[in-house]
């Protein structure tokens, strides 16, 4: 509420802390914020918000309310972010993750292979040159 008292220069006429104090209890009784999601049952229903605030002045009434849905919105933007934020990082440790795991695979098998390579039945492409050369 603090920048909407600065933003419509309503914090300019508080002299004093008690005066701002006051000017915001006043702002947060007459800034009214209804509507949001609403459960029924295992259902949500996104409803629209509105925003309304009474002043004697029109326009600082119309620049409250824009303030107000201004960082209503901001606010949203910035969970938002935070939440795809989240998700890429979780997919991006997964990544890193199976990375790894396909690597350790990938070097026992090297490690297989060197061990065994005695044992191991030849390669087709190598059985298939050998039969061409005959």
């Amino acid at each position: 509420m603090l920048n909407v008292a600065r933003e419509t220069d309503l914090a300019i006429d508080a002299t004093s802390p008690d005066q701002l104090e006051a000017l915001i209890d006043r702002l947060r009784t007459g800034i009214t914020l209804t509507g949001g999601t609403v459960r029924t049952g295992s259902r949500e229903i996104d409803r629209n918000f509105q925003i309304s605030y009474r002043d004697t002045n029109r326009e600082r009434a119309v620049k409250v309310v824009q303030i107000v849905l201004d960082s209503f919105i901001e606010d949203t933007l910035k969970l938002r972010s935070k939440g795809f934020q989240s998700a890429q990082d979780f997919l991006q440790r997964q990544v890193d993750e199976q990375e790894r795991r396909l690597a350790e695979a990938e070097q026992k098998l090297a490690d297989f292979k060197r061990q065994n390579l005695g044992n191991l039945p030849p390669s087709r492409a190598a059985t298939s040159r050998a039969s061409r050369r005959k």
